[in-house]
């Protein structure tokens, strides 16, 4: 969570959210992926019981204008409505994790703040798989 943010929950009132797809790729610009989350989207609203003003769906991201939800809290529910439409966009085995893809090192820098307060950057290798479609 970024630094100084504050978040309020449990005010009973409405929120507004935004959030992307990953690397704000398109992921949602055909109408298959529209009905899967959408679809997704009323399964959670049913299971965590909040109220749905509004949605906007575009290709890269997401806007919400809905309630708390009646158990659980709103970034729970969130979670799961992203990592189920996540699993049913790109279900394991399907075209977006088949195999003959390579390997490739890709560095990764992080930012953090050390016990003491000063700015840390950390360096990591990490192998990533390329998958060609």
């Amino acid at each position: 969570m970024p630094w100084g943010l504050k978040r309020y929950q449990q005010t009973r009132q409405l929120h507004f959210v935004t959030f992307s797809c990953y690397h704000c790729k398109p992921l949602l610009a055909n109408s298959h992926a529209c009905d899967i989350f959408v679809r997704t989207l009323e399964t959670v609203r049913r299971w965590y019981g909040f109220w749905l003003i509004g949605y906007v769906v575009m290709p890269d991201h997401v806007h919400l204008l809905l309630s708390e939800p009646e158990s659980k809290n709103l970034a729970l529910a969130l979670q799961m409505l992203k990592q189920m439409v996540s699993r049913n966009l790109h279900p394991v085995g399907g075209p977006s994790y088949r195999e003959g893809g390579c390997d490739l090192s890709r560095r990764c820098t992080h930012r953090r703040r050390a016990a003491d307060g000063r700015s840390v950057t950390e360096t990591t290798m990490r192998t990533v798989e390329v998958v060609m479609l």
